[in-house]
């Protein structure tokens, strides 16, 4: 749903017929309406709620009092007012007009309760337009009212967004929103076809099968408990986080309070960071381990070795402990052959270069 333009007539302090441009482009993308306490910016608000579902919210006083004051009282007794909101919205590439309006007949001052009727039109790509039947209905498809609250909410109760129960709804809204409840319904008709199934071939088979078939009916059953504990227990936690915050606030505005909870937090803080450190340790720990960890079980191989080649080397079989090319090949690349790095001046450094100096260039 994308807004195009709302128009008031005789609604609450809007008198007349009050229209705003809601659209937006790149050059203006954001619609705003600003006022002073007491100019309507509740009323504006409520405007587009009562419009789509005919509900005003909770901190609206007087909510019977839709027509605007100044044509109630000039409207004569036994002659009626009217007061109408009508939206223009655009969603999923077709524009729509919804009408909302109360015709109230005066009997004395006071207001009475009205019965708004919804009105819905579509224009089709070709231009034509028709009437939308069910529009209630129709409405609530393209945008469900109790998520409507996370689009039309009152920015000082704004804490009503983020209630415990506000999750569970939200969740339910958005599985329609995407057309997921058919797929719930199919599953849960399939689980019919199943345990219908299920019943066939136990009276067919028995033995060895009805006892597998029980196992999985055992299973499933169980894997439906846990659902539905693990379920209980998130919605527990969300509550307790909750509650938590709630706390945590209020100490951090206790004047004795405060500084022992922002010590708490600071060191809250550090304890993160300790835990992202000793992550990135265990995680370069392991690396090394996996990389050069061979290491820690050759040393009695390298001892070996060295002491054949320097055997050979002392019998002539060898012309230099090291080909001086392959210790020059070491240096450049700054790599041993044994994985540790060598950084210049560097106790391994020098070993090599001491190698180097060992070493010559066989004759050919």
């Amino acid at each position: 749903m994308k807004l195009q333009s709302i128009t008031l007539t005789n609604f609450r302090q809007f008198e007349g017929e009050q229209t705003f441009d809601l659209t937006t482009d790149s050059v203006r993308p954001v619609a705003m309406l600003f006022g002073a306490n007491g100019a309507g910016k509740t009323t504006f608000l409520n405007a587009f709620t009562w419009c789509l579902y005919g509900i005003l919210s909770d901190d609206l006083e007087q909510k019977n009092r839709l027509v605007s004051d100044g044509a109630w009282a000039r409207t004569a007794i036994g002659a009626s007012a009217t007061a109408a909101v009508d939206i223009r919205f655009e969603h999923e590439g077709l524009n729509y007009r919804l009408l909302r309006s109360m015709s109230l007949r005066k009997e004395s001052d006071l207001q009475q309760r009205g019965a708004p009727e919804p009105q819905l039109w579509v224009t089709n790509p070709d231009g034509s337009s028709e009437v939308v039947e069910g529009p209630q209905v129709k409405v609530s498809s393209i945008l469900p009212e109790s998520f409507s609250r996370f689009f039309f909410f009152n920015g000082e109760r704004i804490e009503k967004l983020v209630a415990g129960g506000a999750y569970a709804e939200a969740q339910k809204d958005i599985k329609m929103l995407l057309g997921l409840e058919q797929v719930e319904r199919a599953l849960v008709h399939l689980k019919k076809v199943d345990n219908k199934v299920t019943a066939e071939l136990r009276n067919k088979n028995g033995g060895a099968l009805s006892k597998i078939q029980e196992a999985i009916d055992d299973l499933n059953e169980r894997e439906t408990a846990k659902k539905e504990a693990l379920i209980v227990a998130e919605g527990q936690h969300a509550a307790l986080t909750e509650e938590r915050e709630g706390v945590l606030a209020v100490l951090r505005q206790h004047a004795e309070a405060a500084p022992i909870q922002e010590k708490r937090d600071q060191v809250g803080r550090e304890l993160d960071l300790a835990r992202d450190e000793l992550k990135v340790a265990h995680d370069r720990r392991a690396t090394l381990i996996g990389t050069r960890g061979f290491l820690a079980f050759t040393d009695p191989l390298c001892e070996k070795t060295e002491a054949m080649a320097q055997s050979l080397y002392r019998r002539g079989a060898l012309p230099a402990p090291l080909k001086r090319e392959f210790v020059d090949q070491l240096l450049d690349e700054r790599t041993c052959i044994c994985g540790t790095d060598l950084v210049e001046h560097s106790p391994a450094w020098k070993q090599v270069q001491e190698w180097r100096h060992k070493g010559r260039t066989p004759r050919g």
